[in-house]
């Protein structure tokens, strides 16, 4: 792959628009700029489609429009408003210590807090990446497959903590897509006694028809 001109096709898109939709999303969506040109967050591969997911931020959101590149005929192919998302493992206990939740999970954790005036249980989080851009399930699925060979920590956690997956997705309101687990997905938080907690939030402006 042509890593800069998927970039650059993806910039002109921006500069100078030539899908309605493109227009109709920047109206009323702020691209972050940086140096005068428009800021790619990040690129997404997706190998069997042989398409490139160019994000750039939108300001004061935390949803993306993203530009869909084909590199392997390096031609424009469509436009959207992606969600940005975050999925974690979480654990918390109001009676056992933080180190006591650690040691049993047997897992370094990417977060930790502890009970106080400003927290009411002890608990810790792990979550995978950092970023906020991609698909929900992609990111549920790795971060079971991360989750998967620790299986008797986490029953053994299960016994002193509430644990389960968090999600937290902040879409467009014009242009909210839906979350789906497929069994795959199901069968795997079954098979590690894990719930699901699901947070959504709708912003942005009202698109001009």
């Amino acid at each position: 792959m042509d890593k800069q001109k998927v970039q650059d096709i993806a910039i002109a898109e921006i500069m100078t628009p030539t899908l309605a939709l493109t227009q109709q999303f920047l109206a009323v969506n702020k691209i972050v700029f940086h140096n005068q040109m428009p800021f790619i967050e990040d690129i997404l591969l997706r190998e069997e489609e042989k398409k490139a997911e160019v994000y750039f931020p939108i300001e004061g959101e935390k949803y993306y429009f993203v530009v869909y590149v084909d590199w392997e005929n390096l031609h424009l192919i469509a436009v959207a408003i992606s969600a940005g998302c975050v999925v974690s493992f979480l654990a918390t206990s109001d009676t056992h210590s933080l180190n006591e939740l650690i040691t049993v999970a047997g897992i370094a954790p990417t977060r930790t807090w502890e009970k106080g005036k400003a927290k009411r249980h002890n608990g810790f989080e792990i979550h995978l990446s950092q970023k906020k851009i991609g698909d929900v399930e992609d990111k549920l699925r790795d971060l079971l497959t991360f989750l998967s060979p620790h299986k008797a920590n986490l029953e053994a956690l299960s016994s002193i903590a509430a644990m389960g997956i968090d999600i937290a997705y902040w879409g467009y309101k014009e242009q909210m897509w839906g979350i789906h687990f497929d069994m795959d997905l199901l069968t795997q938080l079954v098979n590690l006694g894990l719930s699901v907690d699901i947070d959504i939030y709708a912003s942005g402006s009202d698109l001009v028809l």
